[in-house]
């Protein structure tokens, strides 16, 4: 999946060369949730999904790598629920309306996430978190 800014030639033909999904930001949550689950199902078809109390060939669940990162990271509990959503595909108002709480206070529980976790963006921290997943 590539999302860009804007359709320029080149990533147009980036995404040509690689077969992949391109979009432009913003990005709906859907097509971000069905291109994960489709990848995860290339990586390992029958033993991983998305949910919480999904696992791997290891055994390792998706929200036991969740609550490491936490560990490591030492993320409060409410960053830790952010960062479950989020993994789920969530944006941050479904994130908000699921959590019960402002937008405006899910913005900065992403933001102490990132921070502790060096990662750019939300969408960066959860593809790190899933590919120790899918290594796992």
């Amino acid at each position: 999946m590539l999302v860009t800014g804007g359709l320029e030639v080149e990533f147009v033909n980036h995404a040509c060369a690689l077969d992949a999904v391109l979009t432009t930001k913003p990005c709906p949550s859907d097509l971000v949730r069905a291109f994960v689950r489709r990848a995860a199902a290339r990586v390992a078809p029958a033993t991983m999904s998305l949910t919480p109390s999904a696992t791997t060939d290891d055994g390792a669940a998706v929200g036991d790598r969740v609550r490491i990162w936490a560990a490591r990271y030492r993320l409060s509990t409410a960053g830790t629920d952010v960062l479950r959503h989020a993994v789920r595909g969530q944006d941050r108002g479904e994130i908000a309306a699921d959590r019960g709480t402002s937008l405006h206070t899910v913005k900065n529980q992403i933001a102490d996430i990132l921070r502790r976790t060096g990662d750019d963006t939300l969408q960066a921290a959860v593809s790190r978190l899933l590919r120790e997943v899918v290594r796992t």
